[in-house]
């Protein structure tokens, strides 16, 4: 074990021959324990109302579901909601910092932003659980962790909801979303989210927790799983969105 002063003057070292920088912004910062400076916590773009009352994206005026970016068909959840636009630069890389490169301790500061999102949609809404959109359990394993998770579990030290990940699974393993257009994105995850059981879920009201919400593709998957175990009621909360337009091609 290496003793704690040992320890300080190579952490010391380390950060002086490699300066700490913003996740978001690349922004030189003096301690790498939480990756992300005040400015980026605090000016990244916030959606707020006129929002879809359907699936949360933004618009230039309120205006009765379906939006644009509204799914094709009925979605199995009744409304989401996300709390940052992922059109900005600051959002985007502080999120891609989390999930591929693998920078756990943004998930505080990330899920506390979830956690203003929560309180400005969800406040009034009693939820069972949170449901962290699962991984397959190989990714899982490759990750060493799922994003999603560790922002529920940041969001539910702050609203006292538990989490709940022995709802859903992911039982196949599936193409990268981000690496499909809007069409290929639906049919990627036909049957690849199960619920644990028959009734595993039953008469539950849930809010499932993702990182981004583009097409509304996956979230839907987990909340028609959800529906499956019995659910009766489903709502979503994202970090951040991005217009379907962007994905349509």
């Amino acid at each position: 074990m290496i003793p704690p002063l040992v320890n300080e003057l190579l952490e010391s070292w380390l950060n002086w021959i490699y300066p700490p920088a913003c996740a978001a912004c690349g922004a030189e910062m003096e301690s790498a324990a939480i990756p992300l400076c005040e400015p980026c916590l605090h000016f990244m773009t916030r959606l707020r109302p006129p929002v879809c009352a359907l699936c949360g994206a933004p618009l230039e005026i309120d205006a009765a579901p379906p939006c644009p970016n509204c799914p094709d068909a009925k979605p199995a959840y009744a409304c989401a909601r996300s709390v940052l636009s992922y059109d900005d630069d600051r959002a985007r890389n502080a999120i891609h910092a989390l999930k591929f490169h693998y920078q756990k301790t943004l998930s505080l500061p990330l899920g506390r932003l979830l956690y203003i999102g929560w309180d400005y949609y969800y406040r009034e809404v009693l939820f069972d659980a949170l449901v962290p959109v699962p991984l397959h359990k190989q990714r899982r394993r490759e990750r060493e962790f799922n994003q999603s998770t560790l922002l529920c579990e940041v969001l539910s030290s702050f609203c006292r909801i538990p989490v709940r990940e022995d709802l859903v699974f992911r039982i196949r393993k599936t193409i990268p979303q981000t690496k499909l257009d809007f069409k290929i994105r639906q049919k990627n995850l036909i049957g690849a989210i199960q619920p644990a059981s028959g009734d595993a879920a039953r008469n539950m009201s849930l809010l499932i927790v993702d990182d981004v919400m583009t097409t509304g593709a996956t979230v839907n998957e987990v909340a028609a799983a959800l529906k499956k175990g019995g659910a009766k009621k489903i709502a979503v909360l994202t970090l951040a969105r991005a217009p379907r337009k962007a994905f349509s091609t």
